[in-house]
């Protein structure tokens, strides 16, 4: 399975590659190579150092294996790339391109596995590629590794000149000392990849902090379901309580609300909260913005909020439970959102909603901009897990 692995995740990281010159014609090539599973081709692709350290042989066998094999179906599922490319650098005769990108491979077992295997897989996946998050989906008897794969361009007298690829992983660095020493790397700023999120049917554990938390597939985006717990600089207790830290979690203000995401999940943005909360009736908006205007409409009246936030309630999907707190009665619940309003730049979006009590007489669900240095709950999503 190691083998596997190491086969897959450098044919996903050599068909990322892209430069400013050749490198375009030299991607599409290997896009069609890919499509048609021409291994030669991937292979003369590939820097020749590692095919000589791997055994160009060697590495054509587990590429075919990884293919053929009736026991094991292996995709690269459809995507946004997002391609990110590094500046071209020159040095001692050879020119290096860094090439950033997201990718998803899907692994998909044809024999039923059980807990313990699929989680000894799992294991064995996460171990092999830590920066990338690995989900186990039992229904589909399949695994996801979503993250991201760098790839160096490299062009010296080895390659002819020509733009040939290998894919970083921080075990490599080594070798990549050796070949072309300190001050390249340096240069190319290949930092190690920060610990992966795990995934599970149910679960993300932000491995930073060794935090667990429960999350939903709804719609198309996998959600956070309960309040960020990341003890970042600048986090809080609720109400300065760290006894409500367990049920509501820690509270963030704005700017630092992201990094309170576990890696590769971020912020929402204002239409994914809309969609969220929108579909449990009538909510308040009570910015300044046209086109959020003109999205909600008039504001509702009171009783219709009230039902609004008894059916938001009700719904226990995004787990939606008020913490508990002496100041229960009177607390306004808010989630951060990743934009800023557009009209007023120095406050975030978000949505809120409060509970009635001997002040208030009916509840409410409601958008509101509120002030980037207050602090709020942070809810994280990924919409590139499928």
């Amino acid at each position: 399975m190691t083998r596997l692995l190491i086969a897959c995740l450098f044919l996903a990281g050599a068909i990322s590659a892209e430069s400013p010159d050749t490198l375009k014609q030299d991607y599409a090539k290997m896009l069609e190579a890919t499509d048609k599973l021409d291994f030669e081709a991937i292979v003369d692709a590939t820097y020749p150092k590692l095919v000589e350290m791997a055994g160009r042989e060697a590495m054509l066998a587990e590429m075919r294996k990884a293919f053929t094999d009736p026991t094991l179906k292996l995709s690269f599922q459809k995507t946004d790339p997002k391609i990110e490319f590094g500046a071209v650098i020159e040095h001692q005769g050879r020119r290096f391109c860094v090439v950033r990108r997201q990718t998803i491979l899907r692994l998909t077992f044809k024999n039923k596995l059980n807990e313990e295997q699929a989680e000894s897989i799992r294991t064995n996946i996460a171990r092999t590629a830590p920066q990338r998050t690995v989900r186990f989906d039992a229904k589909e008897n399949s695994f996801y590794s979503t993250g991201p794969d760098t790839t160096i361009a490299i062009a010296d007298s080895l390659t002819k000149k020509q733009w040939r690829f290998m894919t970083y992983e921080p075990s490599l660095e080594f070798l990549l000392q050796s070949w072309f020493g300190q001050d390249i790397l340096e240069r190319l700023q290949l930092k190690e990849a920060p610990k992966a999120s795990v995934v599970t049917a149910t679960t993300v554990t932000d491995a930073r902090y060794e935090l667990t938390y429960k999350i939903a597939k709804i719609g198309k985006i996998w959600w956070m379901t309960e309040n960020a717990r990341a003890p970042i600089t600048g986090a809080a207790h609720f109400n300065d309580d760290a006894k409500n830290d367990k049920a509501a979690g820690l509270v963030y203000k704005w700017d630092i609300a992201q990094q309170a995401c576990p890696p590769a999940w971020r912020l929402p943005t204002v239409a994914e909260l809309a969609e969220i909360f929108i579909k449990f009736g009538p909510i308040s908006y009570t910015g300044e913005n046209a086109a959020w205007k003109k999205k909600f409409g008039k504001s509702p009246e009171d009783n219709e909020q009230d039902k609004t936030f008894n059916k938001l309630m009700a719904d226990r999907s995004l787990g939606l439970v008020a913490p508990k707190s002496k100041s229960d009665k009177d607390h306004n619940t808010m989630l951060w959102s990743s934009e800023a309003d557009a009209v007023e730049k120095t406050a975030a979006f978000a949505i809120l909603w409060r509970r009635k009590n001997e002040h208030i007489k009916f509840s409410g669900v409601y958008f509101s901009l509120y002030r980037d240095w207050f602090y709020g709950f942070v809810r994280c999503v990924n919409p590139d897990i499928p």
